[in-house]
């Protein structure tokens, strides 16, 4: 309990004292230079680090001199990136959402509120933002290779259940990918049967 206080102390001395020395410091450049303070009072000291940070500017900083042309073909550029590295994540398949997308960029907010001040921007996100049945489809395929990988000859139902695609079945998008990708697993498990025999 008493090593909890004293971290307790130095974490907020150090905190208080960075602010007083540079008194125009935002969190994010706290949050830099103390990064073991900040997690340490985020976790155990919520309230007092809610109190004790250096005011937002976000709400009153005005973007009319923000170059919207250029922002717009930096953003246009990012999204792609990051569409493209949410569908090559490991693991199971993550859906090409805005929300998604603005969480890899860190701007969730600029997509929500200022989407109509970036139409090429808009309209690549329109473009990459998948459909439930797209991302059903792609689930499928990753769900097949598995059992590729594995070796087991999935049946449809199985397929269906692991891909978490039952909802979306009578779709014809998805209902030729469930085809498919059985006639994969097939395939595939009777090519290693020759090879192995």
């Amino acid at each position: 309990m008493a090593a909890r206080q004293k971290r307790l102390q130095i974490c907020r001395s150090r905190w208080r004292s960075l602010m007083e020395q540079n008194p125009k410091i935002t969190l994010k450049m706290l949050r830099s230079k103390l990064p073991r303070e900040y997690a340490w009072l985020l976790q155990n000291d919520t309230e007092w680090l809610r109190v004790n940070r250096p005011p937002t500017k976000r709400h009153c900083v005005s973007t009319s001199g923000v170059d919207w042309k250029e922002r717009d073909a930096e953003y246009a550029i990012a999204i792609k990136a990051a569409a493209l590295q949410l569908k090559n994540a490991a693991g199971r398949p993550i859906q090409v959402t805005k929300t998604a997308i603005g969480r890899v960029v860190g701007a969730i907010t600029m997509l929500r509120q200022r989407l109509h001040k970036m139409p090429l921007t808009a309209q690549v996100l329109t473009s990459i933002v998948e459909t439930r049945e797209q991302y059903a489809v792609r689930r499928i395929w990753w769900t097949a290779e598995l059992y590729c990988k594995e070796g087991i000859c999935a049946s449809v139902w199985q397929l269906i259940g692991r891909a978490n695609v039952y909802k979306l079945r009578k779709s014809l998008e998805v209902q030729r990918a469930i085809e498919a990708a059985k006639a994969m697993i097939g395939s595939n498990l009777s090519g290693a049967l020759e090879i192995a025999s």
